[in-house]
């Protein structure tokens, strides 16, 4: 059973590009990296462009995605603009989905 949420969310900013980093912790028999004992298993992640649009499910095209490590790299970014972010973990149950922000600099 999975109902931890991501957790020590960071971000990492070089340039055009974010790499988010985070935690999560494995509950029950089913990991959620390198087990194989789920389909699926894994973090999943998406950009938006404004909270609402976070709340919503309206990511910007071609962010929503999933992985199999506790970090992830968003390229092609504008300067100077807030990203919202939505995570969320799955080993063949849901973890509670986080919503968070970061802000790219200029460059």
């Amino acid at each position: 059973m999975l109902r931890l949420a991501p957790s020590s969310i960071s971000f990492q900013l070089n340039g055009d590009s974010v790499t988010m980093v985070f935690n999560i912790a494995d509950q029950g028999s089913k990991p959620v990296f390198g087990g194989g004992a789920v389909a699926h298993a894994g973090a999943y992640t998406a950009l938006y462009a404004s909270q609402n649009d976070a709340y919503a499910g309206n990511a910007i095209a071609g962010t929503s995605t999933g992985f199999t490590t506790n970090k992830y790299t968003f390229t092609n970014l504008k300067p100077n603009t807030t990203y919202w972010v939505s995570l969320y973990a799955y080993n063949g149950k849901n973890s509670p989905t986080v919503i968070t922000s970061f802000t790219t600099g200029s460059f």
